[in-house]
């Protein structure tokens, strides 16, 4: 009679929360796998609402975050348009100041 061998029971661990996951083993927990090849928990009964999915609480975190930095690229880029305006304004008066000038030194040379 054969002996069976046994089989080596593949570990992982949740890319969120840190938990252990077994993967290959036919009582394995149940877990998803995303386009990054991350792994997450997803524990839940038939029918119900999962009470454990770490891949939401992720999207959730991304999410936020892309929002966040959003926000922080749209202020800065409000307080850069306020500094220009200002700056624009120095320069036009800059810019008449000189041509007014230009304007009493042709004048003078007309005259003399």
């Amino acid at each position: 009679m054969k002996r069976k061998k046994p089989k080596p029971v593949f570990m992982r661990q949740c890319d969120w929360c840190g938990d252990d996951i077994k993967t290959n083993h036919p009582n394995s927990d149940p877990y998803v796998i995303n386009l990054e090849h991350k792994i997450f928990c997803k524990i839940h009964k038939p029918g119900e609402e999962p009470f454990k999915d770490c891949l939401e609480d992720y999207t959730k975190d991304r999410r936020k975050n892309v929002q966040e930095k959003k926000q922080k690229k749209q202020e800065r880029l409000l307080t850069q348009k306020k500094v220009s305006v200002q700056e624009k304004e120095k320069v036009i008066n800059k810019f008449d100041n000189f041509l007014a000038e230009l304007n009493k030194r042709k004048n003078e040379k007309r005259l003399s």
